[in-house]
Formats: C-alpha cells, structure tokens, sequence
C-alpha cells in the first residue's frame, strides 16, 4: 500500500510537470499547488517506510507451542470420551474390558482419520483466504475449532460440577465425529503461521524463524 501510494505520487508529479509546460499562465498556479500536494505525499510515505518495523515473532512462536501443547494434553482425555461413548464401558467383566479397548482404539483412530481429512479438504484453500482475509483470522478460526473441539468432548465425560449437563450417550459418537470435522475444517493453524512469519521476515530471517516455529510445535 505504502509503494503504491508513493508510484502514485511519482506519476502526478510527472503529469503535472509535463502539463506545465501545455497549458498557459493561468493553470501554473494550480500545476505548482499539485506539484507540492504530490511532493508532500511523497516524502510523508518515505518517512513512514523509514519509520515501519516488522512486528515481532513471539507471539507466533508461542502460539504455535500452545496450541500443540494443548493437543498432546488432550489425547488421553480423547481414550476417555470415547470409553465413554461405548454402552458397556463400565461392565466389570474381563471379556468386556477388553472388548471396549479394542472399540476406543478403533473409533479414536476413525476420529483422527476424520479429522485428517477434513484438515487435508481445506487445505488448499486456506493460503488464498488468509491472502483476502488475513493470517490473523485464520489462525483465530483455528482456535476456535479447537476450542468448539474439546468443549464438545467434555460434554461427554461425567459431569464434575454441573450435574445435568452432559450428552446424552446416544449422541456422543455423532458428537464427536462433528467435532473432530470442524477442528480439521478450521485447524489449518501452520498454514496461517508459515504465512505470517514470511510476510514479516526477510529472505534471510525466514527459514531460521520458519524453524523456531517447527520447534515451538515439536516441543509443544
């Protein structure tokens, strides 16, 4: 925005300096008062390219760590909602223990593919609206699904210190299948994070913030 306004002003000063010279006594005045306005704007949009600076990195860095941090605390309560979500969770017996290990295994790992895929469905479109709309949306979308995410999965556990709110257990797989798809539809966090951190690096800065935004993810 900052360059296009200062080739703006390069432009009408070159068009007021080539009119001068077509038009008689009486548009000078006017041709000189342009010529001022343009040079006016050009040097404020050269003081305020000279006064920008990036924003900072940190705020990226630590958002990516935390939201992948909270990811891995909330595996194993995602092995208890979905204990939860099979009617013979609590049944004392050994065979059926291990009948509903073998059903939390099986519908965890659908809940992950679920989530993959819906990831892998926006995936592609994400870099052209964080282009239109922003990188911030974006990533606060992210947050948002998440938040909706693990919300939705409380509700299917026990009630702690609300009794009556909980879901029932007939909608808790239908529940959490909505759940996981819309953190996949909205968790494209890294795209809008990798985007953001080029926009404010320079060619040289990019691939080592690039790399302490992968580290905040991995330690996170």
């Amino acid at each position: 925005f900052v360059y296009f306004r200062s080739e703006c002003a390069c432009r009408a000063m070159s068009m007021s300096a080539g009119s001068m010279h077509r038009t008689g006594s009486g548009s000078r005045m006017s041709v000189r008062v342009s010529m001022q306005r343009s040079a006016r704007l050009h040097q404020g949009t050269g003081q305020l390219i000279e006064q920008t600076t990036a924003p900072p990195i940190w705020p990226v860095v630590l958002l990516s760590g935390l939201h992948y941090s909270s990811m891995a605390m909330a595996m194993m309560i995602w092995i208890n909602v979905c204990r939860m979500a099979n009617p013979v969770a609590f049944v004392p017996s050994e065979d059926g223990e291990i009948r509903v290990d073998s059903e939390t295994q099986t519908l965890y790992s659908r809940l992950l593919v679920m989530n993959a895929v819906c990831e892998f469905m926006t995936s592609q479109l994400v870099g052209g609206l964080s282009d239109q709309y922003g990188r911030k949306l974006l990533a606060i979308s992210a947050q948002l699904g998440q938040v909706v995410d693990y919300f939705t999965a409380g509700l299917a556990l026990a009630p702690i210190w609300f009794e009556y709110v909980q879901t029932p257990t007939f909608l808790v797989t239908p529940s959490l299948f909505f759940c996981r798809g819309l953190a996949g539809l909205l968790g494209n966090v890294r795209i809008a994070m990798g985007a953001y951190i080029a926009d404010i690096s320079t060619p040289a800065e990019c691939s080592a913030r690039l790399a302490f935004s992968g580290a905040a993810m991995t330690i996170g």
